[in-house]
């Protein structure tokens, strides 16, 4: 027996994965912080492109393994729920990422995409379990040369539909400023915005401190045009509650 602390497997496997794999497999231009306290995100990375920031940025989550098994054309992954959780939760997309050491392969999914496509319809009542499966399909392997340009047009179009989705947003708050609606419709737009306002300040300042600034100054400008919005709310014409 040995007289000094061994150090475990799993810490060898994630420190392969975070400091030698997984960066091998994005380009060299890409930036990428570790974080220190490990609740279910272990990266972020900002993409760069011909040596200029981009502001789309994503947070991974890697799990390791000294051999990941095949079953049916899928890669099983046990994870907790409360892990999903919390990335469902997380500011930045998050990217799940399973590594497998002996065959130096790697597997990927979205975990929000993944979670509204599969999850919730093979499994409704995953929210209710401790741990669950997630069937990572072989087809998505993790390759140097295709998958980070699929990562950044996911992204970009993400960034296009939150915009549109705005657009859209204000558009409506607009129209409505010539429809009567019910001060109970008002409540609920009003508190709803407020939401918003609370998810987009809680952001920007982990954000701002993660050193993920761009990122931080786009939820900025979305803050400030749904803080205009809702000042439109005021001239909407509302009929008396019966």
């Amino acid at each position: 027996m040995s007289r000094f602390p061994q150090r475990p497997r799993s810490h060898e496997l994630k420190t392969w994965a975070e400091k030698q794999f997984f960066p091998s497999l994005l380009p060299s231009a890409w930036s990428t912080i570790n974080l220190l306290d490990d609740y279910g995100i272990d990266l972020t990375v900002e993409i760069f492109t011909q040596g200029s920031a981009t502001g789309l940025c994503f947070a991974v989550q890697l799990k390791a393994a000294t051999r990941l098994r095949h079953k049916r054309g899928h890669v099983p992954v046990r994870m907790r729920v409360s892990t999903l959780n919390y990335q469902l939760q997380y500011a930045l997309p998050v990217l799940i990422v399973a590594c497998d050491r002996q065959q130096e392969t790697a597997y990927w999914i979205w975990a929000r995409e993944y979670t509204e496509q599969q999850l919730e319809k093979t499994c409704p009542s995953w929210t209710r379990q401790k741990t669950i499966t997630l069937r990572i399909p072989e087809s998505q392997q993790f390759t140097a040369h295709g998958t980070p340009d699929q990562i950044r047009e996911y992204l970009e179009h993400r960034d296009r539909s939150a915009g549109q989705g705005l657009l859209r947003l204000q558009e409506l708050l607009l129209y409505l400023r010539d429809v009567e609606v019910d001060s109970q419709f008002v409540a609920k737009v009003e508190n709803s915005i407020k939401d918003m306002e609370k998810l987009y300040m809680a952001c920007y300042p982990s954000l701002a401190r993660s050193g993920l600034l761009p990122e931080a100054r786009r939820l900025s400008t979305s803050l400030s045009r749904i803080r205009a919005s809702s000042s439109v709310t005021a001239s909407w014409h509302i009929r008396g509650d019966k």
